[in-house]
Parts: structure tokens; sequence; C-alpha cells
């Protein structure tokens, strides 16, 4: 028992000195006698005690630390793009646009990526140990400058099929940011042919294009001899003749021709690009149509129901070249009427023709000896004047009734013109109770002489 009591003290003592050593500090108490070796039983031997432990303790070789490098991929756009990591140039990516760089240390490193023509990218990218990294970058292409001066002014620009603008009232336009490369230009104006120019842009030249757009449109011009005749262009639209300077597109045409009482023309006709091409057409007078307007003219002024249509109609046979033949009786005023009283009868039936170029008096053959004017024709645009007057008669003044009156050159005596008067077909002399002779006519024989001196006039203006 009272061995077994020490062994628990030198045990005690023992552990208190480890304790101490075990911090690493140095104990400031004697060291107390090494810890013996427990004693283990045998069924045969009995153990003694071991060697006191050692109270020093020993540390493990150092072992170096070995860090994984990073894997990086660069993928651009596009390809073939130089790669600089931290100012050093490490390649060019490939045909597909890649740059595998496998061994790398960890690490935040600057990549910068250029091509020409392109602008240039510069990021930032950090590596971890052991990891696999991707960047990719896309280049933007680099811009340069475009100068347009387009003639005719404000045409569409269109760069690679994109409108762009268009150019101002002067012909110029101008793009900024066009991008380096290849392009194709196209300038385009209602009227006019495309124009198509090729466009490339370096980085130390601007672009500059000239152009010139060519009209694709012609201009069609039409004459006739016919006032306001219809003018059919097919296709294009119809018109009254003149027509000037219509604008067609480039080709042939059809052209008509027509107007009342005239043939209808049709003329083939090509227009050239930029060009005025004309066209004069002659049209015919349609003969027949033109005999069937007289009698309806004629009908009108002898039927007496009608005036205004017999004017329209015989204005419309004058302009188309037409004469018309009148039935009046002539007045010959040589004395008052006491002359009239003693020679008989002197008014007589005589024709009188207007066409557009002349005037003529036929007298009739067989009435030649009783008429102070023999037959003659003169130009219509001579005519002095003509008019209707209305008298009531009296002393050395024509006997009383409705006359016809008309000045023209004497073609025998220039100094000395002709003073006609006429009136109506149905006209003849009369005397009232007290003696006095007068013209009775028809009730419409004032208006009849007013429309035909109307016609009259008309022919000889439309003379002159």
């Amino acid at each position: 028992m009272k061995k077994i009591l020490i062994l628990i003290s030198v045990g005690l003592l023992f552990c208190a000195g480890a304790s101490v050593s075990g911090r690493g500090g140095e104990s400031t108490k004697k060291k107390t006698a090494p810890k013996k070796s427990p004693v283990t039983k045998s069924t045969n031997t009995k153990s003694s005690p071991g060697p006191p432990a050692s109270t020093k303790r020993t540390q493990a070789p150092a072992r170096s630390i070995v860090v994984p490098n990073a894997e990086l991929i660069i993928n651009t756009t596009p390809p073939n793009s130089m790669i600089l990591i931290d100012g050093e140039s490490l390649g060019v990516t490939d045909e597909d646009g890649s740059l595998n760089l496998p061994s790398f240390k960890p690490g935040t490193y600057t990549v910068s990526v250029s091509k020409a023509g392109y602008l240039p990218s510069i990021q930032e990218i950090t590596l971890s140990a052991g990891r696999k990294e991707t960047l990719t970058v896309e280049l933007m292409l680099g811009a340069q400058a475009l100068s347009i001066v387009a003639t005719p002014p404000q045409s569409e620009v269109y760069i690679d099929d994109v409108l762009r603008g268009t150019t101002d009232a002067s012909g110029k336009a101008t793009f900024a940011d066009v991008a380096i490369g290849e392009h194709r230009v196209l300038i385009r104006k209602p009227r006019y042919r495309d124009a198509v120019y090729p466009l490339s842009l370096s980085p130390d030249k601007e672009g500059q294009i000239n152009a010139n757009l060519e009209l694709a449109v012609g201009f069609l011009s039409v004459t006739t001899n016919v006032a306001n005749a219809g003018i059919d262009i097919a296709g294009v639209g119809k018109y009254s003749s003149p027509v000037s300077k219509v604008e067609v597109q480039t080709g042939s045409y059809t052209v008509t021709a027509s107007s009342p009482l005239y043939v209808t023309q049709k003329r083939e006709v090509n227009v050239s690009s930029g060009h005025e091409d004309q066209l004069s057409v002659t049209l015919e007078v349609d003969i027949p149509a033109r005999n069937r307007l007289t009698v309806t003219a004629m009908n009108a002024f002898s039927r007496g129901n009608d005036f205004y249509s017999f004017m329209v109609s015989a204005k419309q046979v004058i302009d188309v070249s037409g004469s018309m033949e009148f039935n009046l009786q002539h007045h010959d005023f040589v004395m008052p009427g006491l002359a009239i009283l003693q020679t008989g009868e002197r008014i007589h039936r005589v024709k009188l023709m207007i066409s557009a170029t002349s005037i003529s008096f036929d007298p009739q053959v067989n009435q030649e000896a009783e008429c102070s004017f023999r037959k003659f024709s003169v130009p219509i645009e001579t005519l002095s004047s003509v008019q209707v007057d209305e008298t009531g008669g009296g002393l050395f003044k024509k006997v009383a009734g409705v006359y016809l009156k008309m000045e023209l050159p004497n073609p025998t005596n220039p100094k000395k013109p002709y003073t006609l008067n006429f009136v109506d077909s149905t006209s003849a002399f009369v005397r009232d109770t007290r003696g006095t002779t007068a013209i009775r006519s028809r009730t419409e024989a004032s208006q009849a002489l007013n429309a035909l001196s109307q016609v009259i006039r008309y022919a000889s203006t439309k003379a002159r």
C-alpha cells in the first residue's frame, strides 16, 4: 500500500512538469525526477521500471505547397485578332476566333484585343487556381466619315441597303459614323435611275462620292393643227393640244389625236431618257361630217326657230374651213324713197357666201343688169364692219326696215369701199294707207340678221 502511494505521487509530479514544458515556457522550479514506467504484471515474471520519458518535443520536416495553374480561353469576333496580356503579346486567335492559354498563374490580368479596322477592347480578368476561364470579346468596327455630293439634290442615300439619310437642297450629305471596311452605297430619287457605288473605308482616309443621277424618264410634247384637239397618250393620260413636256417613262407610246369634224389620227413615238421628244399631228377634216353640220346650221337659220344653235353650228363650220351660202335680198339705195317708186322694186335676191377665208357676193346672172354691184369675192379679214341697222325711214334715208349693213373693200377701186345693205329673204316692199313705203319682213328677221352678223364677225376675226 505504501508503494502504491509513492507511485501516485511521482506520477502527479511528472504531469505537472510536462504541462509547463508543453506551452513552450521554461519552469522556474527544479525539475522532478522522471516518471517511472508503470509495472505490467505477468503471470511468469515481474517487469522492472523503464527509463524515464524525455520532456523535449520533436517537429516534422517542412513541405513546399504546389498551387495549380489556371487555364484561359479567349474567343474573339472577328477571328485573327491580336491578344496582349499585361502588355505582352501572346498570339492571334485562329480562324474560328479562339486562342487557348492552358497554363496561367492565378491572378488578375489586363487583356487587350485588337485588329486593323476595329476599335480595340481592353478588359480585366481574374484567374483562379485550377479553374478554366473563358473570355469572349466582340470588337466593334471602327468608323470613318463619308461625304456625298449628289445631283439632283434631295436624293436618298442607302448604305448596305439601309436608308441613312437624304442630301440637302444643295445636294450634300455627310455621315460621320460609317464603319471601316467595304460597303455598297446606293443613291436614289424618283424619276431617276439608281446610282450604285462601291465604297472602301480605311482608318486613315475619309470616303467621298460624287453622284450624278440620270433621268429615268423623258418628256413628250404633242402639237396639232387643231386648237384644243384631244390628245390621248396611251398609258399616261388624256390632254388638250398643245401638250408640252409631259413626263413619261422611257419607251414607245401610241398617241391618238382627235377633234369633232376631223379624222382621228394615231401616231407612234419613242421617248428617250432625259430628252424631250416632239410629235406633230396633222388632222384632216372629216368632209362628210362637215357637210352634215353645214346642213344643220342652214336649216336652223332658214327655219328661224333656233338661232343660237345656228351660231354654234355655223362657227364650227368656219373652224373646219367650211363655207355657207345664204339666200338674202339686196337693197340698192340709189335715191330716197321717191327713186324707188320711180324705178320700181329695187330689192332682189342674191347669194352671200361666208367661209373661213373669204366673203363673196353674187347678184345672180339673170339679175346683174338690175344690180349696181357685180359679182365679187374679197378676203374676209378685210371686212371693215358689219352690223344690223333698223331704220324707220325718212327723207334721204333707206325705207323703213331691218337691214344687214356691211362695208367691204372695192376690188376695182380701193378708195371707194362697198357698202351693201341686205334684207331677209322673206322681205318685200309695202305701202301703207298714207302712201309711205316700207320693207316688211318675217317676225324673226331681226334675230336672223343679228345671228348672221355675229357669224361673219367671228370668221373675220378668226382669219386675222
